[in-house]
């Protein structure tokens, strides 16, 4: 399948399962609710855990650069779809959930940040005029501030004070991060353009807008006074981007090759 028919087959998964999940929710009662939340949640995790396994080892693990890359993220979904399994379902072991959440965010750190210096690595440089780069980045800046600043500042300052948990003071940061990177991420993804990694570097660019989506859409909706619409907003979001990361991971499989760099 090519670049385009699998972008087309995750956009089509992302829209059907977000009406599909909008209507069956609204059909069940209170109990159903909460256990239907929680599976659908493990499994689109799981999806994505199960795909950057398989790539990862296609790719020796942590023997490549992208390997490393998706092993990284093999480790990053494993942990959040141990922690969401947890919280959900075995709340008796909530330390090792929050544990997980923490080890789970920062391994996803590392592997956007080796994503996004992955041409300087080559020895290539971003395509586009510096204009366009720092239009680029001050757009995922302001965006990042938007969306998690003040959460961030708000659960940093809840964790000195004593008050807050690690894992979510990891986790808000671990977004602030991530989302920055979204900007280097996107030009990585441009300067592939026409070539076999274009494809797995763009759904990566879509699958962390698909994380700013499930971030920011409640505050949006809110605003906007479609409170209503709030879980769909925050699904679609979650769903497309689970979908476009392992969309990238079967790109990837299916032969991108490393053509990156060995280091």
């Amino acid at each position: 399948m090519t670049f385009r028919g699998t972008a087309a087959t995750v956009a089509a998964i992302v829209v059907l399962f977000t009406v599909a999940d909008t209507v069956l929710y609204r059909l069940l009662g209170d109990h159903a609710q909460i256990l239907y939340r929680g599976s659908v949640r493990v499994t689109w995790l799981a999806v994505v855990m199960i795909a950057t396994a398989a790539v990862a080892a296609r790719f020796r693990w942590w023997g490549d650069y992208i390997g490393r890359v998706w092993t990284l993220l093999f480790v990053e979904y494993f942990c959040l779809t141990a922690s969401e399994t947890i919280r959900r379902f075995v709340t008796s072991l909530s330390p090792i959930g929050r544990g997980a959440v923490v080890i789970g965010n920062l391994a996803g750190i590392a592997a956007f940040w080796l994503l996004a210096r992955s041409l300087h690595a080559a020895g290539l440089r971003y395509t586009g005029s510096r204009s366009m780069k720092l239009g680029f980045f001050a757009i995922a800046a302001v965006l990042t501030a938007v969306l998690v600043l003040e959460p961030s500042i708000r659960e940093v300052r809840r964790l000195l004070a004593g008050t807050g948990e690690l894992d979510r003071a990891v986790s808000v940061l671990a977004d602030l991060v991530t989302f920055i990177l979204v900007a280097p991420l996107l030009l990585t993804a441009l300067s592939f353009r026409g070539g076999r990694l274009f494809g797995v570097y763009a759904l990566l660019t879509a699958g962390t807008i698909g994380w700013m989506i499930n971030q920011g859409s409640g505050s949006l909706l809110t605003f906007l006074g479609m409170t209503g619409a709030t879980r769909a907003g925050q699904m679609f979001g979650f769903a497309m981007a689970c979908a476009c990361i392992a969309g990238a991971a079967y790109v990837q499989g299916k032969g991108a090759g490393s053509e990156v760099v060995h280091a």
